[in-house]
């Protein structure tokens, strides 16, 4: 029986190349996406194209953070329900909803019982935000997962998994180091996961110096940002 032969892709055709770019871009969006839905917007995705144009691609690459949540609504989870774009009591919903999944499951359950916030119970986890989450430190986290799929398809799993836990941690401290401390990230030529590695230990021990040196505060009050403890 004739063994059947794989048929080689020409690499060098701008079909494939614009699948490629196509592909990249949709991987960036669909992470944006991710990140706008666990902040509570409900997000109309774009559908994936079979045969991408560049149209396709600068449509993708215009969806930016805040495109994004200007086209979504927002679930109110204390209230139930959804608030559209352009809707008035947006901002406050995406604070409730921070502070609500903050809450342990009890509390959780009061919460919905009573439709309300109880601020004696939630003191400890308050943390007030602007109405909208800052565009500009959106805009630099976003580029960094992107510049991670420049790298070594052999360590972005690692560099993803390190920077998902950072950004956990303290987003705002991560953001920082990207701005202020870029030098600190690994070169997207680095490809040993163990440099890798003592790259984003010293970027974590540089997000606690920043809080407790100052730094960190200078940086929020260039963005507007306020933290109530």
């Amino acid at each position: 029986m004739r063994k059947k032969t794989r048929k080689r892709v020409n690499k060098n055709t701008k079909s494939y190349k614009l699948r490629q770019e196509y592909n990249k871009a949709y991987r960036n969006y669909m992470r944006r996406v991710s990140t706008q839905t666990k902040k509570g917007y409900i997000v109309p995705t774009i559908p994936k194209v079979k045969n991408p144009t560049e149209a396709s691609i600068r449509r993708i690459k215009s969806m930016a953070a805040k495109e994004i949540r200007a086209k979504s609504e927002i679930y109110d989870i204390v209230n139930d329900r959804y608030l559209r774009p352009g809707e008035s009591g947006r901002g406050k919903a995406l604070k409730d909803n921070e502070v609500f999944l903050k809450l342990s499951p009890f509390e959780q359950e009061i919460a919905l019982a009573i439709k309300s916030l109880d601020k004696d119970v939630i003191a400890s986890n308050t943390v007030e935000t602007p109405d909208e989450p800052a565009d500009e430190i959106d805009a630099l986290i976003e580029k960094w997962y992107e510049t991670i799929e420049d790298f070594n398809p052999k360590v972005q799993a690692q560099l993803r998994e390190r920077t998902d836990e950072l950004i956990r941690r303290d987003r705002i401290a991560f953001a920082n180091v990207i701005e202020n401390h870029g030098g600190l990230l690994p070169a997207t030529t680095e490809y040993k996961g163990e440099i890798i590695s003592a790259a984003f230990n010293a970027i974590s021990d540089v997000m606690d110096w920043s809080r407790s040196s100052g730094e960190l505060q200078g940086f929020m009050d260039s963005y507007g940002i306020v933290e109530n403890e």
